[in-house]
């Protein structure tokens, strides 16, 4: 069992497809002695990956829920939830891992660098912090109830990674907490920047919450970028 592990949730053709070719493309990652959970819809699609490098790939199978309807009058939109990526933290934490980089199925992999993402020290990593105009009704929604109105404080995180190194109570902490603001928030606010639910959750934690810098989506060697897909 290595240090740490590097996982992520993907679902749908087109995710997984990219997420395989990014994968096949990040020598660096495949040529480490690291552990990559992979949490899919379509786990038999990722066995070809397991035959390069030292890297060792372990997929879990999940089944997405069916996509939510917007909560907006009149809309017929609909939306993927996008907490169920807990469930990829979840599987690596399941696993015996408290030290867990997660990344979006659909950022772009331009370097990797584990001195620089892996921090020694204990809490949480993200790339930056939202500002307050961002999906404000999720925030509106959580002061009712909380009274969360420090916004320094309370400010949500940028969720398209994350870095944890931390005691088994914060990750078991955040998970269930996440949860709980899941289903509490169904059907009164949408599903995605879901960066308010962690932050959230982490505060109720008392995690220590930290920004890469610089951050590594920008700048002439930035390591990721995102794919838009």
């Amino acid at each position: 069992m290595a240090d740490y592990c590097i996982t992520t949730l993907s679902c749908g053709k087109k995710y997984n497809e990219y997420l395989k070719k990014n994968l096949l493309s990040s020598e660096k990652i495949l040529d480490d002695d690291v552990d990559v959970f992979v949490t899919t819809d379509e786990p038999d699609f990722f066995n070809d990956v397991k035959k390069r490098g030292r890297a060792r790939l372990i997929v879990r199978q999940f089944k997405p829920e069916p996509e939510l309807p917007d909560v907006k009058s009149n809309s017929k939109k609909t939306w993927f939830n996008y907490h169920q990526k807990r469930l990829a933290i979840e599987n690596a934490f399941n696993a015996g891992y408290n030290k867990i980089f997660y990344i979006d199925s659909d950022i772009k992999i331009i370097n990797w660098d584990k001195d620089f993402f892996l921090k020694k020290e204990r809490g949480f990593w993200f790339r930056t912090m939202l500002s307050r105009d961002q999906h404000i009704e999720k925030y509106r929604f959580y002061d009712t109830l909380y009274n969360v109105d420090m916004w320094h404080y309370y400010r949500p995180i940028s969720e398209k990674i994350m870095y944890i190194n931390e005691c088994a109570d914060k990750i078991r902490g955040l998970i269930s907490v996440w949860k709980h603001l899941e289903l509490i928030s169904r059907g009164k606010v949408n599903p995605y920047s879901e960066g308010h639910e962690i932050l959230i959750s982490l505060r109720f934690n008392g995690a220590s919450i930290n920004r890469y810098k610089p951050d590594p989506f920008k700048g002439e060697n930035k390591y990721f970028e995102d794919a838009h897909l």
